[in-house]
Order: C-alpha cells, then sequence, then structure tokens
C-alpha cells in the first residue's frame, strides 16, 4: 500500500472516529468541555495510531 493511500486511509479513519466520538459524546450529554476532550483525545489516538502504521511500515520494508 502507497503511502498516500495510506495518509488518506488514516485521514478517513480519524475522520471517522472523531465524528463518532462527538456524536456518542453528545447523545450521554456531557458538557461541551467533555465533548470537546473527547474529541481532542479521539484525534490525538488517531495521530499516534498513524505514526505506528508509519514507523511498522518502514520497518517492515528494510
Amino acid at each position: 500500500m502507497s503511502m498516500t493511500r495510506l495518509n488518506h486511509l488514516v485521514l478517513f479513519a480519524a475522520m471517522l472516529l472523531v465524528s463518532t466520538v462527538f456524536q456518542i459524546a453528545r447523545d450521554m450529554k456531557l458538557s461541551p468541555r467533555a465533548v470537546g476532550e473527547a474529541a481532542v483525545t479521539a484525534i490525538i489516538l488517531t495521530v499516534l495510531i498513524a505514526l505506528l502504521s508509519r514507523y511498522l511500515g518502514r520497518k517492515k520494508g528494510r
């Protein structure tokens, strides 16, 4: 899988994850601050997953 395709896949996963977390937090009637914190946490987790997948992809290519 090319890096461009991987980047698009990670971006799509990030949008889906943030949207889902945001919707669940709103449905639970959490405070706006808690909803924002949940969304930021989802973004951070997605970035960490993307970095890990890149690292493992480069390691596998060696």
